[in-house]
């Protein structure tokens, strides 16, 4: 090897050395412990998503991040410490990475999961390292996908109770849909699961009564006995909402909308209307109630 051969190999094993050592200590965990199935994305000041090939994935919305950091969504494949009693994990744990990297606003984060029981939950560890699983509550389950906002990455899966877990209702109450309901005064099991109340009704001796509706001051608003409102077209009869269906225009008066149906014809799925996003949401859900929830 002569001296110019020498000189370029010195350099490039300083390059690989200095590349290697170079992490950023103002992105922490860099790399993290997960592995197997990985997206990585740069994701900045502009926001933007990063999905792996299971499906899990977060979204960092505009200004959430201060600069540009590399996310990545992998699988964790190393040992994990035993959920809290009573459940058990229903797929995957995913590190989401840089751990503990803080958000200025609420990323979405979505986990895939293999499950119809009931009563499923989000646990999360710090990150590979800690012992003891946190439960969080405020995720939504749609079909096999767990949807929640955090504020920060660490490690997450969805688990569901145990083979020995069982729900207990007390006597005034019913088991409808994973949940101890009153029939008796819940509008969504109104004495019976999943009787639903109608619009303006309310659940009373687990019977749906019209609720009176109060007189409104003269000249502010159409009272309760008023004719229709004239109208020319659909357009100037819409009340801003989903889930009571369109209302119309027929021979020039205003027509309530019939109620959206959001049934799917599946036993095995609890519906509703969610009128924040307007659409009908189908989650999964055991009728019989064999399949229970914490």
């Amino acid at each position: 090897m002569d001296a110019n051969q020498s000189a370029l190999s010195a350099t490039l094993v300083v390059l690989l050395l200095v590349s290697c050592s170079s992490e950023d200590p103002a992105n922490p965990d860099d790399t993290g412990d997960g592995a197997g199935n990985t997206g990585v994305e740069a994701v900045g000041r502009g926001g933007g998503t990063v999905e792996n090939e299971d499906g899990a994935s977060v979204e960092v919305p505009r200004g959430a991040l201060p600069r540009e950091y590399v996310i990545s969504i992998s699988v964790v494949t190393g040992p994990l410490p035993d959920p809290p009693d009573g459940l058990e994990l229903a797929g995957e744990a995913y590190a989401f990475t840089p751990h503990l990297l803080m958000f200025s606003e609420p990323i979405t984060i979505t986990l895939p999961f293999e499950s119809s029981k009931l009563g499923k939950v989000v646990l999360h560890l710090d990150d590979e390292r800690d012992i003891d699983w946190d439960v969080l509550d405020n995720a939504q389950y749609r079909k096999n996908m767990a949807t929640l906002m955090v504020d920060s990455f660490s490690v997450y899966a969805v688990a569901h109770p145990d083979s020995d877990a069982m729900i207990s209702c007390d006597d005034t109450r019913t088991l409808c849909n994973a949940r101890c309901v009153d029939i008796n005064v819940d509008n969504d099991n109104c004495g019976e699961c999943r009787s639903s109340c109608g619009s303006g009704q309310e659940c009373m001796g687990g019977v749906c009564i019209m609720v009176e509706v109060p007189p409104m001051d003269a000249g502010t608003q159409q009272q309760p006995d008023a004719a229709p409102q004239a109208c020319t077209m659909d357009s100037e009869c819409d009340d801003g909402q989903f889930c009571n269906g369109a209302e119309t225009c027929p021979a020039g008066a205003c027509q309530a909308g019939t109620a959206v149906t959001c049934d799917d014809g599946d036993p095995t799925t609890v519906d509703s209307c969610d009128e924040g996003q307007d659409i009908c949401v189908n989650t999964s859900a055991d009728d019989a109630g064999s399949l229970v929830a914490i």
